[in-house]
């Protein structure tokens, strides 16, 4: 690559030019070759949610960046050349998960077998393009606000994946499951690859170690020194907690992941979990969450669920079951639940809160401005047996929260530039927005 790259450089130095998914989610490295910009395309479909990731991996790597959407959806394009055109707000959503992220949003479109397109699609993508050009001034290149960052370690993912650069089967599922619940949840979450984020531990309030087995032990220090200068660790899984298990108090008891499920209890429901072996003790002081059941009654014997336990001016909270991948599959509210009342217990005053419809937070500063994204995550884009759908349902009312320790000037809804009514106490800004089409940012100024 790096040959290519240079020798073209070398002909034309104006020649911009990638490589499709290179320092990437497929690639989590520092930016090794001279690459003009980064880029990757998302899923056929389920693109939202392969763009969430994606998109979080890109944004942080230094270089201008964008993704590509397909214009088309098949269950099967290599057998089923009869595919279907996404419809515009389709289109729409895809794009609004790139641009509340900073980066730049192609899509593309099936050419003629001599090259030319089909006047008809231009239309669609005429609207698509307009969409994003009302959105650019409040979202290209914004730079993100730390909140939570979900920890990519690249010698962990390497040892897991199959194929060079090619995780398809299933190795970023824990992380990618993880990611999706923080973010369904409405938390403004990060992917952090560790050479992103090694000298900048301390910007974040919260970081989140999801389903690896392995952790240099580098870079396990270097997150020991930050939970011991007041920062929170979260860490996913039982292989993950067992990595930390002298500082967590905890003994294992022998027990390996041997992927049975077993069951959480919480908040008086219960709900069927992939974790290991039970555990028998755990370090006095310890503070415990919910329990895990061997039947599906909160019956017999029982351990903890998950844990929290301070260490020099900071905490180690640990969830002894996988999250991730059950995630992806089934949508399990319970969990879900669980790990949100976690994140809250060691992360309990967010920038931003959000209640109220199935949306999607992305806090970031543009121009010097707080710049709150807010995406609808409506609509059957995770159906598989729906290719193309016409609209994207609209939600609301939204009532928001905002951080601030001065009382804004004012709360623009963009784009629009519509200027929004809001009460300040408490170092709060408290808001209502009564609906939320696609995609819209509340600039705080």
């Amino acid at each position: 690559m790096r040959h290519y790259v240079d020798e073209l450089h070398r002909h034309n130095p104006k020649f911009q030019i990638t490589s499709n998914w290179s320092f990437s989610n497929m690639m989590p490295e520092p930016v090794s070759v001279d690459l003009d910009y980064l880029s990757g395309d998302y899923d056929m479909q389920n693109s939202l949610n392969s763009a969430r990731l994606a998109g979080r991996c890109l944004r942080h790597q230094g270089k201008p960046w964008d993704l590509m959407a397909w214009s088309l959806a098949s269950t099967d394009l290599n057998r089923d050349p009869h595919f279907a055109t996404k419809t515009i707000a389709q289109l729409q959503q895809e794009a609004a998960a790139v641009l509340a992220l900073g980066g730049g949003f192609q899509a593309y479109f099936q050419q003629k077998q001599d090259g030319s397109i089909s006047p008809w699609q231009m239309r669609l993508m005429s609207e698509v393009a307009r969409f994003c050009r009302e959105r650019q001034p409040f979202c290209h290149r914004a730079e993100p606000v730390p909140q939570i960052a979900l920890l990519y370690p690249a010698e962990s993912a390497y040892r897991k994946f199959r194929r060079p650069f090619s995780p398809w089967a299933g190795e970023l599922d824990g992380m990618k499951g993880v990611l999706q619940m923080l973010l369904d949840k409405q938390f403004s979450a990060d992917v952090q690859m560790d050479h992103q984020i090694r000298n900048r531990m301390g910007q974040y309030p919260l970081i989140v170690l999801p389903e690896w087995d392995f952790l240099n032990e580098s870079l396990r220090q270097d997150l020991l020194a930050y939970v011991r200068d007041g920062g929170n660790l979260l860490l996913i899984g039982p292989q993950t907690a067992a990595l930390f298990a002298k500082e967590l108090g905890v003994d294992f008891d022998g027990a390996k992941v041997d992927a049975q499920f077993r069951f959480l209890s919480h908040r008086g429901w219960m709900a069927p979990v992939p974790t290991a072996g039970m555990f028998s003790q755990l370090a006095s002081g310890t503070k415990t969450f919910g329990r895990i059941y061997e039947g599906n009654d909160p019956v017999g014997s029982s351990s903890p669920a998950a844990s929290i336990v301070n260490v020099g001016k900071g905490r180690i909270g640990a969830i002894y079951f996988n999250l991730g991948e059950r995630y992806l599959y089934s949508r399990a509210s319970l969990p879900a639940e669980f790990l949100c009342d976690m994140v809250r217990e060691l992360f309990p005053l967010p920038m931003v809160e959000v209640k109220g419809g199935f949306t999607e937070v992305v806090i970031n500063r543009v121009g010097g401005k707080l710049a709150v994204n807010l995406i609808n995550l409506a609509g059957p884009h995770e159906d598989r047996q729906a290719l193309v759908f016409d609209a994207v349902p609209p939600v609301g009312p939204l009532e928001i929260r905002i951080r601030q320790a001065t009382r804004p000037a004012r709360i623009m809804l963009e784009p629009g530039h519509k200027s929004l009514e809001f009460q300040y106490r408490d170092g709060m800004a408290f808001l209502t927005l009564p609906r939320l089409e696609i995609h819209s940012v509340l600039l705080v100024e």
